[in-house]
């Protein structure tokens, strides 16, 4: 397979390419032609009113989407402000536990370094070996008892 390439014209073109101010100017100039086209006066009556109905359609989706972009947004933060600071305050609570854990690691390790007849002890209950008395309330009398016993006891 023979390749046919016309370098002179190859050279020419890369040449082109290669100068960036000509390079430039051709991009501005086409950008120019597509700002200054007015694809309205192209088109047909029908086609410039469906145009429209499109623009406006068009407009109408992109308020509701930024609308929606912006209530996303303001979720987004809000969970994020509560996610935070459910973070902090997980955070203290462990810092808390972790000071009261340490502060008991110490007190125990006092404990145990303490000679042993130094140590603290519970104290034992002491076993009583007498007998157990028992106490027996006396019943108070009321004075309709008082007088039906005065009235027996007269009999």
């Amino acid at each position: 397979m023979k390749v046919n390439l016309n370098w002179d014209s190859f050279k020419k073109e890369l040449n082109k390419l290669a100068d960036l101010d000509r390079l430039k100017a051709e991009v501005g100039k086409v950008a120019q032609e597509v700002k200054n086209f007015d694809i309205t006066i192209h088109l047909s009556p029908s086609a410039q009113k469906r145009l429209k109905q499109l623009e406006k359609r068009y407009s109408e989706l992109m308020r509701s989407l930024s609308r929606k972009q912006r209530q996303m947004d303001q979720e987004f933060n809000r969970l994020l402000r509560k996610v935070k600071s459910t973070q902090n305050e997980a955070h203290k609570r462990f810092q808390k536990v972790k000071k009261m854990a340490h502060e008991q690691k110490v007190k125990m390790e006092k404990v145990i370094a303490q000679p042993g007849p130094q140590r603290k002890t519970t104290k034992s209950k002491k076993k009583t070996t007498g007998a157990r008395k028992k106490v027996t309330a006396k019943k108070k009398v009321t004075k309709k008892a008082r007088s039906t016993k005065a009235v027996a006891n007269k009999k």
